[in-house]
């Protein structure tokens, strides 16, 4: 399979947030977009994407792309991801967007990553219970596609979406 370019993955990523949140609203939940494409002008985007270690330049980057609340589900940030590679047993999760939301998880933040595979199917789990199958951070320059440090969760980590928030709005 040919890695897909920067436009390719931004415009499959931006498709998945605007499907995700009808997803989520269709569900009953009140959603609003928070992800730095929402606020963040392209030329300031451009030069931060090339940070990686600056711990405040990866907050604004790996801003979650949602901010949803039911009144039978906790208010939570949201992050959607696209699969592009089937017939794996792993999404792809960047480094720098694992560790920001694990930073969140440990502020008392609660962070879901909903994960939509190549059969259109969705999932969801929050950061802190995603089990990481191999850290790929040290592949940054052999990678196709991005060539950003990335780790591979494990799919059976995750649950189906309806699950996933059907289970938390019966007693979270």
């Amino acid at each position: 399979m040919q890695a897909q370019t920067r436009d390719g993955r931004l415009t499959a990523g931006l498709a998945g947030q605007a499907e995700l949140k009808k997803i989520l609203e269709s569900l009953g939940f009140t959603v609003i977009e928070t992800g730095q494409e929402s606020w963040l002008p392209t030329l300031v985007h451009e030069v931060l994407r090339r940070n990686h270690t600056d711990p405040m330049v990866r907050a604004v980057r790996y801003q979650p792309d949602l901010l949803a609340y039911s009144p039978r589900f906790p208010l939570a940030w949201w992050d959607a991801k696209v699969n592009t590679r089937p017939g794996t047993p792993n999404f792809s999760l960047e480094e720098a967007c694992y560790t920001e939301q694990i930073a969140r998880t440990r502020k008392g933040e609660r962070v879901a990553i909903a994960f939509k595979d190549t059969d259109g199917r969705w999932s969801a789990q929050w950061v802190d219970l995603l089990r990481v199958n191999a850290d790929r951070s040290g592949d940054r320059h052999d990678a196709k596609g991005s060539q950003t440090p990335y780790y591979l969760v494990a799919k059976d980590s995750t649950e189906p979406l309806g699950g996933f928030v059907a289970f938390r709005s019966r007693g979270y």
